[in-house]
């Protein structure tokens, strides 16, 4: 047979390949690991930080102790009170009160100065006796129900409260809440304070209305003003307004009623509540009856 001769392949070996073909990216890149020389200078780098933090904290610390030592021993500052305006009590709505429906109040909101009475105005000499660290703050929900005369509000919690009511000549202070009573520390000689307990919610009866309006004569009576509080000054508070409004406005209850919630929105708040100013109204009208047919048989 014939030989037949093969070429040989003479194509790329694997001795002429890339020798990095099969390598990975980053052979032989491993991380170097400093020497001892690196590693106490980066030691001594980190101690050096932790000194100048060290000293700017004690700095920071330092300066905010001689701020308070200095604030500390500044005077206390002390702020006046607000001076009383007194004016002849026959130009207040008072001397008018014989006219209903004139001396009613139609703002929900106190004005900002009322007519103070004579009786709290001593030629001054109040004035040094109220505290000069508070000034006057009106309370929540505060509003003259007759301007000068009759005013609602909400709880008054706190003494600028009080300087308020007295400020703006208000003597006899009412409060219908069983559950937490006002303090009047400091104004003893300012406030007449009372108390007519009702659970809120809860509707007055009839003898407590007629307690509250004795403090309304007396207060009359001495033509000065007066205020009255629960709460809120909606629920216990408009239900004894309107028992006034009754008495001493002539209106009818369903009038009182509509005043009331106008003049001071949410008033009277249940049922049992309204029930109670309709009591009164066919109480003071069976009195009015009795009182008549007594002066008839006269």
């Amino acid at each position: 047979m014939p030989t037949v001769v093969v070429d040989e392949y003479k194509g790329p070996g694997p001795q002429d390949l890339p020798r990095n073909r099969l390598k990975p990216k980053d052979y032989g890149r491993g991380l170097r690991l400093p020497d001892h020389i690196t590693s106490f200078r980066m030691y001594h780098i980190l101690v050096l930080v932790c000194l100048l933090l060290e000293v700017q904290l004690s700095a920071a610390d330092g300066l905010q102790s001689t701020t308070a030592t200095t604030l500390s021993n500044e005077p206390p500052i002390e702020i006046p009170c607000l001076p009383t305006i007194a004016i002849d009590p026959s130009s207040t709505p008072l001397a008018v009160m014989s006219q209903a429906s004139s001396s009613i109040s139609h703002s929900t909101s106190a004005p900002d100065l009322s007519p103070s009475n004579n009786n709290n105005n001593n030629d001054g000499q109040e004035d040094q006796a109220f505290p000069s660290q508070i000034l006057p703050k009106m309370p929540k929900n505060f509003s003259w129900v007759v301007d000068g005369f009759l005013a609602a509000l909400g709880f008054p919690n706190e003494p600028a409260n009080m300087l308020y009511l007295v400020r703006h000549g208000i003597k006899y202070l009412i409060s219908l809440t069983a559950e937490m009573a006002p303090s009047i520390k400091g104004f003893e000689d300012k406030l007449v304070w009372s108390q007519i307990k009702i659970k809120d919610f809860s509707p007055p009866t009839l003898e407590q209305v007629d307690e509250f309006l004795k403090v309304v004569e007396k207060a009359r009576s001495e033509n000065t003003a007066l205020a009255i509080h629960c709460a809120h000054g909606k629920g216990r508070t408009g239900t004894m307004i309107a028992c006034y409004l009754i008495k001493y406005h002539n209106l009818t209850a369903i009038n009182a009623l509509h005043q009331i919630r106008e003049m001071r929105p949410g008033s009277v708040e249940t049922f049992e509540q309204e029930e109670v100013i309709y009591k009164f109204q066919e109480k003071l009208n069976k009195g009015l009856q009795d009182q008549a047919t007594t002066v008839h048989q006269i």
